[in-house]
């Protein structure tokens, strides 16, 4: 029996069932209400959430007489629960410390540090006023950000105490409330003052922002696909979020080498990782961090209209601990995708996706709120109103189409709310 945990996204259950591979669902409590399966033919079962481990440990012991092979998920929030019901059922795979490494950003960048893997120098925090003895250390400006979380979500660049006090005083580090349940079932918008801490973080002056995807199977690198982000994460203003995968050259070699290195010394062994890099303003390549997944933000999407790589197919025969088949591809123009913000409100005018399909390079168009649907403005690089993607015969050119698609794609909001 495969055991998956999810409440994010039902992808990789989806082709279970259609697979017809027997397998049990676990999802958080907050994640109900919104969780939406393909299907209904197989068992699920809810938990409390993913950091509540009484509650873990009463699932193991209703899922060890079904001789549970495997247990797997795709999302980052489950990574730890994961990896303690393995522990717990003596299942192989990602143990807990590993896990914790994994999503604990702080362990994460010491590993990686003594692995003589280049990364910002970072401080943990506990408690919001002993920020600028962090900076100080560190020195202004700084990133501040949460030990566990991802799509950027309550991570801040700050020039100094004066932009700081600013952010205090808007309750920027306030928990957040606006995303899905599912989110919600651990301690990634919990809020700063949370008495797990936070991260001061050394703030690169990033030239580049890069991201590498790779799939591991026994050890061994199946892929490593690297992409650069349209602008950094952390100077998208308005909700900004784009990236076109690299053609092959230097750079793209020494992205994929790199991520290479940072996944060997968190100890993968089988999985996806979705590695975040920084280029500094003299060229030097820092890992930002890695998530034991699958890229957000419809970066499979991507993949699959430029490589043929289908991510939830290949995370269902991970499950089956069957070594995927990847079918590739072979196109010589290059994929950008970009995501189309929209403000807080309820949506009532959207321009018409059969337009956007008709701008240049446009060969694909996911369309995620309509008239009517309440949009709860740009999270960190989550809640967008929807997607665009495009081909060129570079990344530039790639990318140039995907923006000027999506700002063909106008989202006219009526404010319900402020934030």
């Amino acid at each position: 029996m495969i055991v998956v945990l999810s409440g994010l996204r039902s992808m990789l259950e989806d082709v279970l069932a259609e697979q017809r591979v027997p397998h049990i669902t676990l999802i958080p409590a907050n994640a109900v209400a919104d969780y939406r399966p393909a299907g209904d033919e197989f068992p699920r079962k809810v938990v409390a959430d993913w950091e509540d481990y009484n509650a873990l440990l009463s699932a193991a012991a209703q899922l060890e007489p079904m001789g549970v092979t495997n247990i797997v998920t795709m999302d980052e929030t489950a990574v730890r629960a994961a990896a303690f019901l393995r522990g717990q059922l003596g299942v192989p795979g990602q143990n807990l410390h590993d896990a914790v490494a994994f999503t604990d950003k702080a362990i994460m960048k010491d590993r990686l540090r003594q692995a003589g893997i280049p990364v910002a120098g970072h401080r943990v925090v506990h408690g919001i006023d002993n920020v600028r003895k962090a900076a100080a250390e560190v020195g202004w400006p700084i990133v501040i950000k949460p030990r566990m979380g991802f799509g950027a979500l309550n991570t801040y660049f700050v020039e100094g105490e004066a932009q700081f006090d600013e952010l205090l005083a808007a309750g920027a580090f306030e928990p957040e409330t606006r995303l899905p349940g599912a989110v919600r079932s651990t301690k990634v918008t919990v809020g700063l003052e949370d008495e797990y801490g936070f991260m001061v973080e050394e703030g690169i002056d990033v030239a580049h922002e890069y991201h590498c995807e790779l799939l591991v199977f026994n050890g061994e690198v199946l892929y490593a696909l690297p992409g650069r982000c349209a602008v950094p994460v952390l100077k998208g203003a308005g909700g900004t979020y784009g990236s076109a995968l690299l053609e092959e050259g230097r750079t793209r070699d020494a992205i994929a080498a790199l991520a290479g290195r940072a996944a060997s010394a968190l100890a993968l062994e089988t999985g996806f990782v979705h590695c975040e890099l920084l280029e500094d303003r003299s060229g030097r390549l820092l890992v930002g961090e890695l998530g034991c997944r699958p890229g957000g933000a419809m970066i499979p999407h991507m993949l699959k209209l430029q490589h043929g790589v289908d991510v939830p197919a290949i995370q269902a025969s991970l499950a089956r601990g069957v070594e995927p088949r990847i079918d590739w591809k072979s196109s010589g123009s290059v994929v950008a995708l970009r995501g189309v913000p929209a403000d807080a409100g309820r949506v009532i005018d959207v321009t018409g996706v059969e337009e956007v399909r008709s701008m240049p390079g446009v060969v694909d168009v996911v369309q995620i709120l309509k008239t009517g649907d309440t949009s709860l403005g740009s999270v960190g690089t989550a809640n967008f109103a929807g997607f665009v993607f495009c081909e060129g015969r570079t990344s530039g050119e790639a990318s140039e189409r995907a923006a000027a698609a999506a700002a063909r794609w106008q989202v006219v909001v009526e404010p319900t709310t402020s934030h």
